[in-house]
């Protein structure tokens, strides 16, 4: 049996709706394929009824306290501004989570690397960004060798979405 955690399932892109075009297609080759499509803000039920009526699990989420920051004010460079700002909650708060929310892809990828940079010359790379690479490259891997099943029309779908998974482990 194998499992695949499709995670932040509202967040649909054009890559993310042949992602689970494939994976619906998989899972049907595959019976022993179980697929987890998980979003705290998704229609629940649209997705059942896409995923062949599969059942729908409801988890009731926490809460949690929550502090927000804002600049005095503005800045020339606001990407910047904010990775310092997360740097130095990161090295000078006890452990906790940061949600920084930035305008696109890109720049979110762009984040990814100057972080990852300025913590490397720092010293300070954390297990759990190796940890997020393997699950990455694990991710790839499966999704190379399922591109190798598939015709060649769905093999060509699924370069973007390789593509765009290459990317993000390659900022980590």
């Amino acid at each position: 049996m194998a499992v695949i955690m499709l995670d932040e399932a509202h967040e649909r892109t054009i890559h993310t709706d042949v992602l689970f075009s494939l994976m619906k297609k998989a899972a049907v080759k595959r019976p022993g394929l179980k697929l987890i499509v998980t979003s705290a803000t998704m229609e629940a039920e649209k997705y059942s009824e896409y995923f062949n009526k599969c059942p729908v699990f409801t988890v009731p989420g926490r809460t949690y306290p929550v502090e927000v920051l804002y600049c005095k004010a503005p800045e020339s460079d606001y990407l910047d501004a904010a990775l310092i700002t997360v740097m130095q909650i990161h090295l000078a708060e006890p452990p906790g989570d940061v949600l920084l929310f930035l305008t696109g892809q890109e720049e979110i990828d762009t984040a990814c690397q100057i972080l990852y940079e300025r913590m490397k010359s720092l010293g300070k790379v954390s297990i759990s960004l190796a940890l997020v690479s393997r699950f990455l490259f694990l991710t790839l891997s499966f999704l190379l060798s399922l591109s190798l099943s598939l015709s060649h029309t769905h093999t060509h779908a699924l370069t973007d979405t390789l593509t765009h998974l290459i990317a993000i482990a390659q900022c980590l």
